[in-house]
């Protein structure tokens, strides 16, 4: 691959989605802090709002986990092309990476289920689910 190509990746498929989560994600901590502050009665709503925060921070943690190792072979592709080209450790680290964005891609659906009520009802409501209903 040509190092534009490397670079456009690491820029669209890391760079650009790791600072939108991270800027979003402080957004909402700080929203969740100061509607803390203003309804320290409504105990419920703080409740939900920090499982989502939790929720929303474990997919940024997760995304990191396993897009540093894309980024990593990445910047190595750059650098180092000719262990990408006739080499087979190349096309190891390439299947390892692929494994990990399936990983990424997966783990939403766990976390949902883990920290959302409301995802978790709807999943209920599914043709053929009806074995989670309690």
């Amino acid at each position: 691959m040509l190092w534009y190509q490397n670079v456009a990746t690491l820029i669209t498929q890391f760079i650009i989605p790791l600072i939108v989560l991270c800027v979003l994600n402080l957004q909402v901590a700080r929203t969740i802090i100061n509607a803390t502050e203003q309804r320290k009665e409504l105990v419920a709503k703080e409740r939900r709002e920090h499982s989502t925060a939790k929720m929303m921070i474990f997919v940024v943690i997760v995304f990191l986990v396993c897009y540093i190792f894309s980024f990593v072979l990445n910047v190595t592709e750059i650098f180092f092309p000719e262990l990408f080209q006739e080499n087979r450790i190349g096309y190891v680290f390439n299947d390892i990476n692929n494994i990990l964005v399936v990983v990424n891609s997966s783990t939403a659906f766990i976390f949902y289920m883990i920290y959302s009520t409301r995802f978790r009802d709807q999943l209920r409501t599914l043709y053929g689910i009806r074995f989670f209903a309690a």
